[in-house]
């Protein structure tokens, strides 16, 4: 029998925790252990996020963007007096498939001609440097196409603002959703008029990266803020990150600072209780105790926390008392201690901290899979990724069967995205178990089938491996099984991965196995969309900058394309108004649209023509690979969508 087998190095328990607690004035999604499991071939490639960069020096802001100045106050200078941006005919910067999203280490492709912007000349004026310290705050990240240090420049800060009022919490494209990212995150020039609103423009983005407990990425930010009374909120979020994650050293110091210059009486027993642990941790034990004597003297009331301490104190084995204060330095020590973080605690921390809360260790399963399933909603790291790490949750041991009655529940009203994630997972890793082939081959397309209406295309990735495996280990399949045999082939074939050994693939699944290839080389037959049964897919192919052979006699009067027949319509002013973008000049501001136009719409809904006005923008904008790999995974969603739910094409005869 074949078996999907690992190699575990350390696996390091993650954390996700789901709140309306807020850390910061904003709104409030985490890391997997490292794993080697071998999976089944795969053809996809996947995104990658940018890893965050160390804090930057002082130093001027110079051309390259580099952060630096003393802290000041904003003043009113204009973006003129201090920042002089180029002839927006110069504008640009090149693009790179180096740099480009969704690299596949396997996949050759033909080199293509990216619409190019030539690098400019841009002044920054010392005049307020504390401006443009502000605006310019974010992580070193590689230029993607026309997404670099200039891919504000023509766009105005009011638009970008407008516009991030409009972008969903998650979006059905991985590739949407990770150039969404990167244009938040990455260091840059502002948009125009960005020195004068610096404050509401960082805070803007803050709050999307605290949505989606973005928090590695949002102590970067954090720690190239000034340490001033304006920015203390985000200062506790800092120390919070910085205790859950042991940076104990960092924390404390910070905490001096910012209790140094607190003039907020409100927040005085919160740097008490630091002075308290980080006075223990210097070995300033007699210190730590009559400042601990001293809060309870005060009345603060907070069980775990003196439970925790005086353990600490005199070596003692804590109590456990049931109500706990959910604060970032509970939860430290509760980890410290080896005490179990429970659902209820998680659930009561604010999200911003998603993945800082990933590095606790000591959680119970329910706990795990909630964390996880944050995690996956929120796509802190890449599906590959976070599917190593799946097999070693610590396991509910819920019976197959209730986990797909669960997962399978439609219920009433709307579903909860994070709900169905941790049971996603729980029924993922039950299917491990699952010795009769047969039976995880039914339950596997039945849990896709669901899938497809929830997440999409994303649900051939996840459902995929044990497709391959249930395959795998069948023999041949009875006349019963048969059709449903061929479908998961099929649906293996759309996901672009490998056929079970032996088996004799159709001109449609070997198609759509070449379908990434074909796509990214810039050219198609349409005899391979015809085997496809995807003609009508030849509109998005064609926005895109690949070839498509012409129709030929022998589709006259017959069988009808229906890839995108179940295809929802976008807003028509949307759509208009993209149309009429300069997507050349606002590369990082088509993006926000893109992604604010399509909103929370799973893929397979797209319409033909809208799906091509979206994808097209994107090539449109200079990002011709990912324009692409878009373009893929709405073909691949719509595919998925008919095999999953068997939807036949109709002859033209009988329509």
């Amino acid at each position: 029998m074949k078996m999907i087998t690992a190699i575990v190095p350390v696996v390091r328990q993650m954390v996700l925790i789901t709140a309306t607690a807020v850390v910061f004035p904003f709104s409030q999604s985490l890391a997997e252990p490292d794993t080697n499991i071998v999976w089944p071939n795969s053809q996809t490639s996947e995104t990658t996020q940018n890893e965050v960069a160390a804090e930057p020096s002082a130093e001027a802001l110079d051309i390259t963007g580099n952060l630096g100045g003393e802290a000041s106050d904003i003043n009113s200078a204009t973006d003129e007096e201090l920042i002089i941006y180029p002839n927006a005919s110069t504008l640009g910067q090149a693009s790179s498939d180096e740099n480009s999203l969704n690299p596949s280490d396997t996949l050759q492709t033909q080199p293509t001609t990216a619409v190019t912007r030539s690098a400019p000349t841009v002044t920054l004026n010392a005049k307020d440097p504390n401006a443009v310290r502000l605006a310019t705050i974010g992580v070193e990240t590689d230029a993607i196409g026309g997404l670099g240090r200039t891919m504000w420049q023509d766009s105005s800060v009011e638009d970008v603002m407008t516009i991030m009022t409009h972008l969903p919490e998650r979006t059905a494209s991985v590739t949407l959703d990770q150039l969404l990212r990167h244009i938040i995150i990455s260091r840059a020039m502002p948009p125009q008029g960005g020195t004068q609103q610096a404050n509401a423009y960082l805070a803007m983005r803050m709050e999307w990266l605290a949505a989606r407990g973005q928090s590695e990425v949002m102590a970067n930010f954090v720690r190239q803020l000034p340490q001033d009374q304006m920015w203390i909120e985000q200062g506790k979020f800092l120390i919070d990150h910085d205790l859950i994650t042991r940076n104990d050293e960092d924390a404390c110091r910070r905490a001096e600072e910012y209790r140094a210059i607190d003039e907020d009486e409100a927040r005085a027993e919160y740097w008490s209780k630091i002075q308290v642990f980080c006075a223990l941790r210097s070995g300033e034990d007699a210190l730590a105790g009559f400042q601990l004597d001293l809060l309870q003297d005060r009345g603060v009331d907070d069980a775990m926390f003196y439970s925790l301490i005086r353990a600490r104190l005199n070596g003692s084995v804590p109590n456990t008392p049931g109500d706990v204060r959910p604060t970032g330095l509970n939860i430290a020590l509760m980890d410290l201690e080896n005490i179990l973080i429970t659902p209820d605690l998680h659930s009561q921390m604010p999200i911003s901290l998603g993945q800082s809360l990933a590095s606790i260790g000591f959680v119970d399963p329910d706990t795990a899979y909630l964390q996880y399933g944050m995690s996956f909603h929120h796509r802190h790291h890449s599906l590959t990724d976070q599917m190593l790490a799946w097999p070693f949750i610590p396991e509910a041991n819920i019976p197959v069967a209730l986990a797909i009655t669960q997962f399978s529940d439609q219920g009433l009203g709307a579903r909860d995205p994070i709900s169905d994630a941790s049971q996603r997972i729980m029924l993922w890793q039950s299917l491990l178990k699952l010795d009769d082939a047969e039976e995880k081959l039914n339950i596997t397309l039945l849990a896709l089938q669901h899938d497809l209406d929830r997440i999409s295309g994303e649900a051939l990735a996840v459902w995929s491996p044990h497709l391959s495996a249930s395959l795998g280990d069948m023999p041949p399949p009875s006349a019963d099984l048969a059709d449903d045999y061929d479908r998961a082939a099929l649906l293996l074939a759309i996901a672009g991965m490998d056929l079970p050994d032996g088996y004799i693939a159709s001109p449609r699944q070997m198609a759509w196995q070449e379908l990434e290839a074909a796509v990214m080389a810039g050219s198609l037959s349409q005899e391979m969309l015809r085997d496809m049964d995807a003609q009508d897919a030849a509109p998005l192919l064609l926005r895109v900058g690949v070839s498509v052979s012409p129709l030929a006699e022998t589709d006259r009067f017959t069988r009808r394309p229906q890839l995108a027949a179940t295809g929802s319509r976008l807003d028509y002013p949307d759509t208009v108004m993209l149309a009429q973008h300069p997507v050349s000049k606002k590369p990082a501001e088509t993006v926000m649209m893109i992604a604010a136009i399509l909103g929370d719409m799973p893929l397979h809904q797209l319409d033909r023509d809208d799906a091509a006005t979206l994808a097209g923008a994107l090539y449109d904008a200079g990002l011709i690979r990912e324009s692409r790999l878009f373009a893929i995974e709405i073909m691949r969603s719509w595919g998925g969508y008919r095999a999953g739910h068997m939807i036949e094409e109709k002859d033209a005869t009988a329509s």
